[in-house]
């Protein structure tokens, strides 16, 4: 039978384990299988630990920076976190704490769900946000064309849109655009 680790639980497991690591100072594989690296590596600049139920990576990733534990009944980022997003593919802010996400080109599709605030960065246009946080939503988005759906407990806000911008609402928090929405 399978038992759900707390957000508290995993926090003390994490902060125990940081400390361990860093207290080697090194790579090494120990004998229950359990990865551990502090460095940098191709993918990562940071501590990750690693077995074949649990991945606690504190630092810099390919997916951005903060705090993230993963199980195999999903994964919780805990922290300020921050990254790029590539268009045609969605870009998640999830967990508690802020997060910043940035389109890295024209039409990315971005979802905030977390328990902080998302600030959502859209510089070419085109893209589309959905917030269901707890936190504000922010999408900037100068190129134009974006929309945001919020059906979040937070604020959400639409800014610096050229033009062809739409924001709709159906969450508890307050709403607005401030340039280029129809």
């Amino acid at each position: 039978m399978k038992r759900r680790v707390s957000r508290a639980e995993a926090l003390v497991v994490a902060g125990v384990l940081l400390g361990s690591l860093l207290a080697c100072k090194q790579d090494k594989k120990d004998e229950s299988g359990t990865d551990i690296h502090i460095g940098k590596s191709d993918k990562a600049e940071g501590v990750s630990v690693e077995n074949d139920k649990t991945k606690i990576t504190i630092g810099k990733g390919d997916k951005g920076e903060g705090v993230a534990i993963e199980t195999d009944e999903g994964k919780v980022n805990v922290g300020a976190s921050k990254g790029n997003c590539k268009p045609g593919e969605t870009c998640a802010c999830t967990g508690i704490g802020s997060c910043e996400k940035t389109c890295a080109g024209k039409g990315c599709a971005f979802s905030c769900e977390g328990m902080g605030a998302c600030e959502l960065n859209c510089p070419e246009g085109d893209c589309k946000a959905t917030s269901t946080a707890l936190g504000s939503t922010q999408l900037k988005c100068p190129g134009g064309g974006c929309s945001l759906e919020c059906k979040s407990a937070g604020s959400c806000q639409l800014t610096e849109c050229k033009s062809g911008c739409k924001i709709t609402c159906g969450g508890a928090g307050e709403c607005s655009c401030t340039s280029g929405c129809s």
